[in-house]
């Protein structure tokens, strides 16, 4: 299966429609991410990414999903980083009505995923409290399916001890996989840019220095898109035309 990083479409401007960007594009840590995913749902077992924003996790688990069978994915926010909040997200993800109280929850979530041969990605992970994500824990335990925690730096930092430790030690011992990702990389940018038309040069080193800043990717397929408006004629990735959109960008 190949691993690619999403990428999308560019909202045009009333009066110009530019040239689309693909809607996907392979890169080396979307390899590295989809990997993770893979062996999480082979062995069964649980892996944890995490990484810096930007970098494709989303869209790397996003076309995973698409592409096989019994995946779901949860994504999780400050509203859902309690146990029932969670468990609720789960609920939705997976296709089945959310019941009243965590013990329902648990039981009807395992229902659902025992015997499917499936993979639970869990987005976001870092908003969960330790409590919810040893749920989560019991749930891989319970229904014998992949896990995979995707996050930010921050989920690595508590899963490596501090005050969750305790709470977390069942977790930590049950992880087969972990992946710790920093910003994209100038190779993922290089992907990015052949599969663009990126010209080779001076144009393509500028998109390798953005995507080791902060909003990696992110920030190049912005920095594309702004260059498509500014120029929406034949040939908008110039090193002129990046750079000018560049500035715009970063202010």
């Amino acid at each position: 299966m190949a691993a690619i990083a999403s990428i999308a479409n560019p909202m045009a401007p009333r009066e110009a429609t530019p040239t689309a960007l693909p809607t996907w594009v392979e890169t080396p840590t979307a390899t590295r991410i989809m990997g993770a995913l893979s062996y999480a749902q082979a062995l069964p077992d649980i892996a944890v990414v995490c990484g810096g924003s930007g970098i494709g996790k989303t869209y790397a688990a996003r076309q995973y999903a698409s592409t096989g069978a019994h995946v779901w994915i949860a994504t999780m926010t400050p509203a859902t980083s309690g146990v029932v909040p969670a468990l609720e997200e789960v609920c939705a993800a997976i296709g089945i009505p959310a019941a009243n109280g965590a013990a329902p929850l648990h039981r009807a979530i395992v229902q659902r995923i025992t015997g499917a041969a499936g993979l639970l990605i869990v987005d976001e992970a870092q908003h969960l409290i330790p409590a919810a994500l040893d749920q989560l824990r019991g749930i891989h335990d319970a229904g014998g399916i992949g896990l995979v925690l995707l996050g930010s730096r921050d989920l690595h930092t508590r899963m490596a001890g501090g005050e969750a430790a305790t709470t977390l030690e069942r977790l930590r011992g049950r992880i087969g996989r972990r992946l710790a990702l920093g910003t994209s990389t100038a190779s993922d940018a290089e992907a990015l840019a052949e599969a663009c038309g990126v010209p080779a040069g001076g144009a393509r080193k500028l998109l390798g220095e953005v995507a080791t800043k902060a909003g990696g990717l992110r920030s190049v397929v912005k920095l594309l898109r702004v260059a498509m408006i500014h120029s929406p004629g034949a040939a908008p990735f110039t090193e002129s035309n990046l750079r000018a959109a560049w500035r715009d960008l970063a202010g």
